[in-house]
């Protein structure tokens, strides 16, 4: 079951990654003042994209180890 959450965690950990890269540059009305700061931005994204990647690493893993777990019972 915990490898199901990781890979879930994963997945929406990806998904807020693109969320913090579309977010500020996005076409909005009226005086919106300098802009996105850019390494804020790329540093956010970044974090979310490790955690993702972490996270859906370790689910492969853990689904690795699983099944190969199994073979050897067989």
């Amino acid at each position: 079951m915990w490898k199901y959450v990781q890979f879930l965690v994963g997945l929406v950990n990806l998904g807020l990654a693109f969320r913090c890269l579309y977010t500020p540059y996005a076409a909005r009305i009226g005086p919106i003042g300098n802009g996105p700061n850019e390494k804020v931005v790329w540093f956010q994204f970044s974090l979310y994209l490790l955690g993702a990647l972490c996270f859906m690493g370790l689910a492969f893993i853990t689904f690795w180890h699983e099944k190969r777990r199994e073979s050897e019972n067989d």
